[in-house]
């Protein structure tokens, strides 16, 4: 999945401790990197903010809804062209 390591950061930096400060300014200067690799090789910037949006914290439905909704219509065009 190409999203995979995402994942595994940002789910790494939900459960950090609190009081592990340079654990967390890690795992943002690691997650900063990865998205900064997805968008360079061709993921859309706006998908993967929504997506980052959605990680960040995955109780949050309109999150969930906004990031389904890009992708149906990244998908729409794809399959258009």
């Amino acid at each position: 999945m190409m999203f995979s390591k995402l994942h595994n950061l940002y789910y790494t930096l939900r459960f950090c401790r609190s009081y592990d400060k340079a654990r967390q300014r890690r795992l943002y200067r690691q997650i900063a990197k990865e998205k900064a690799r997805l968008v360079e090789a061709g993921v859309d910037a706006e998908q993967v903010r929504l997506l980052c949006r959605l990680l960040a914290n995955p109780q949050n439905m309109h999150a969930e809804k906004r990031y389904l909704d890009r992708v149906r219509v990244t998908n729409t065009l794809n399959n258009n062209n």
